[in-house]
């Protein structure tokens, strides 16, 4: 279980969207699209914001860290709590309706609630 939460600290963040974005666009496109946005599973809340930073919760534990889009992928930087430190990745975005997203990264998806 432990590999699966290192997995998951790194995406952190809360994507959500009232209309599916484009995703065919820019990165300022669905950068625009998930800021302000909040992103949610039994595991994890997160709240993106628009000056790129990320707060929320992870297995109970506060979360803080960064995000950003790149080359159409979500990347996700962790500052807190202390064991994802550095932590970070970028994933593959899916948005599945006007409610849900899956980010993908290296064959393991993790499913999210948008709000």
């Amino acid at each position: 279980m432990l590999r699966r939460i290192m997995w998951l600290a790194p995406l952190m963040v809360g994507l959500g969207a009232c209309d599916t974005p484009d995703l065919s666009g820019s990165d300022t496109t669905l950068r625009e699209s998930l800021s302000g946005k909040t992103l949610v599973n039994d595991r994890a809340r997160f709240e993106l914001s628009a000056d790129g930073t990320a707060r929320g919760s992870l297995e109970g534990e506060d979360y803080e860290g960064t995000w950003r889009i790149t080359r159409g992928q979500f990347c996700g930087f962790a500052t807190k709590p202390e064991r994802f430190k550095n932590l970070g990745a970028c994933s593959d975005i899916d948005f599945v309706d006007n409610t849900t997203v899956v980010l993908t990264r290296a064959g393991q998806r993790a499913v999210f609630t948008l709000l």
